[in-house]
Protein backbone atom coordinates (compact mmCIF):
# COMPACT_ATOMS: atom_id res chain seq x y z
CA UNK A 1 0.00 0.00 0.00
CA UNK A 2 1.10 3.37 -1.22
CA UNK A 3 0.82 5.98 1.49
CA UNK A 4 1.47 9.90 0.45
CA UNK A 5 2.32 12.36 3.38
CA UNK A 6 2.92 16.10 2.15
CA UNK A 7 5.12 17.96 4.14
CA UNK A 8 3.98 21.96 3.94
CA UNK A 9 6.05 24.55 5.72
CA UNK A 10 5.22 26.53 8.26
CA UNK A 11 4.17 30.18 8.29
CA UNK A 12 6.89 32.37 7.88
CA UNK A 13 7.74 35.72 9.57
CA UNK A 14 6.77 38.04 7.04
CA UNK A 15 5.38 38.76 3.19
CA UNK A 16 7.14 36.39 0.68
CA UNK A 17 6.76 39.46 -2.00
CA UNK A 18 7.83 42.51 0.09
CA UNK A 19 9.32 40.70 2.80
CA UNK A 20 7.63 43.16 5.36
CA UNK A 21 7.78 40.69 9.02
CA UNK A 22 4.03 40.36 10.05
CA UNK A 23 3.27 42.37 13.58
CA UNK A 24 1.35 40.76 16.32
CA UNK A 25 -2.57 40.00 15.49
CA UNK A 26 -1.63 41.36 12.04
CA UNK A 27 -3.96 39.42 9.47
CA UNK A 28 -2.49 38.21 6.15
CA UNK A 29 -3.14 35.49 3.68
CA UNK A 30 -1.69 32.18 3.24
CA UNK A 31 -1.28 30.35 -0.03
CA UNK A 32 -0.40 26.24 -1.33
CA UNK A 33 1.34 26.29 -4.24
CA UNK A 34 2.01 22.62 -6.42
CA UNK A 35 5.60 23.60 -7.47
CA UNK A 36 6.51 20.33 -9.35
CA UNK A 37 4.15 17.80 -7.39
CA UNK A 38 5.82 19.66 -3.86
CA UNK A 39 3.36 21.60 -2.02
CA UNK A 40 4.62 25.18 -1.31
CA UNK A 41 3.10 27.72 1.19
CA UNK A 42 3.35 31.34 0.80
CA UNK A 43 2.66 34.00 3.23
CA UNK A 44 1.11 37.19 1.36
CA UNK A 45 0.41 40.97 3.71
CA UNK A 46 -3.31 41.85 2.83
CA UNK A 47 -1.70 45.15 0.46
CA UNK A 48 0.57 42.36 -1.74
CA UNK A 49 -2.12 39.46 -1.27
CA UNK A 50 -4.90 42.37 -3.25
CA UNK A 51 -2.19 43.08 -5.78
CA UNK A 52 -1.15 39.26 -6.58
CA UNK A 53 -1.08 38.87 -10.05
CA UNK A 54 0.81 35.53 -9.96
CA UNK A 55 -2.53 33.11 -9.29
CA UNK A 56 -2.36 29.80 -9.59
CA UNK A 57 -2.92 28.70 -6.20
CA UNK A 58 -4.16 25.44 -5.06
CA UNK A 59 -5.81 26.88 -1.66
CA UNK A 60 -5.35 29.75 0.34
CA UNK A 61 -7.16 30.93 4.05
CA UNK A 62 -6.64 34.33 5.66
CA UNK A 63 -5.19 33.73 9.26
CA UNK A 64 -3.17 35.94 11.62
CA UNK A 65 -0.09 36.05 13.53
CA UNK A 66 -1.02 34.89 17.31
CA UNK A 67 0.52 37.16 20.00
CA UNK A 68 3.68 35.43 21.25
CA UNK A 69 2.55 35.33 25.05
CA UNK A 70 -0.55 33.59 24.40
CA UNK A 71 -1.08 30.04 22.94
CA UNK A 72 -2.84 29.46 20.11
CA UNK A 73 -6.54 28.70 20.67
CA UNK A 74 -8.72 25.51 19.31
CA UNK A 75 -11.55 26.97 17.50
CA UNK A 76 -12.91 23.31 16.46
CA UNK A 77 -13.61 20.65 18.18
CA UNK A 78 -12.39 17.30 16.48
CA UNK A 79 -14.78 15.20 17.53
CA UNK A 80 -17.73 16.85 15.86
CA UNK A 81 -15.83 16.94 12.70
CA UNK A 82 -15.26 12.94 12.62
CA UNK A 83 -19.30 12.68 13.32
CA UNK A 84 -20.00 15.26 10.84
CA UNK A 85 -17.68 13.43 8.26
CA UNK A 86 -19.35 9.77 9.49
CA UNK A 87 -23.01 11.21 8.74
CA UNK A 88 -22.45 12.42 5.31
CA UNK A 89 -20.99 9.21 4.47
CA UNK A 90 -22.98 8.14 1.08
CA UNK A 91 -24.88 11.39 0.90
CA UNK A 92 -25.86 11.68 -3.08
CA UNK A 93 -26.03 15.73 -2.75
CA UNK A 94 -23.11 17.54 -4.47
CA UNK A 95 -23.01 20.54 -1.53
CA UNK A 96 -23.15 17.35 0.79
CA UNK A 97 -20.10 15.43 -0.77
CA UNK A 98 -18.36 18.98 -1.33
CA UNK A 99 -18.39 19.48 2.57
CA UNK A 100 -17.28 15.95 3.19
CA UNK A 101 -14.18 16.40 0.71
CA UNK A 102 -13.98 20.03 2.89
CA UNK A 103 -13.90 18.08 5.81
CA UNK A 104 -11.48 15.46 4.92
CA UNK A 105 -9.26 17.64 3.56
CA UNK A 106 -9.03 19.86 7.14
CA UNK A 107 -8.80 16.76 8.89
CA UNK A 108 -5.43 15.25 6.94
CA UNK A 109 -4.44 19.33 7.72
CA UNK A 110 -4.75 18.40 11.08
CA UNK A 111 -2.82 14.75 10.63
CA UNK A 112 -6.10 13.25 12.00
CA UNK A 113 -6.95 11.35 8.47
CA UNK A 114 -3.97 10.01 6.18
CA UNK A 115 -4.19 9.72 2.53
CA UNK A 116 -3.48 6.23 1.26
CA UNK A 117 -4.02 6.18 -1.81
CA UNK A 118 -5.63 7.83 -4.78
Amino acid sequence: MNIMEWKINKSEKGCVVCEKDFCEEEEYFSALFDENNIFTRKDFCLACWRNNTEGGHFSFWKTKKPKSDKPARKFININVLLDMFGRLEGKDESRQKNLRYVLALYLIRKKIFKLRSL
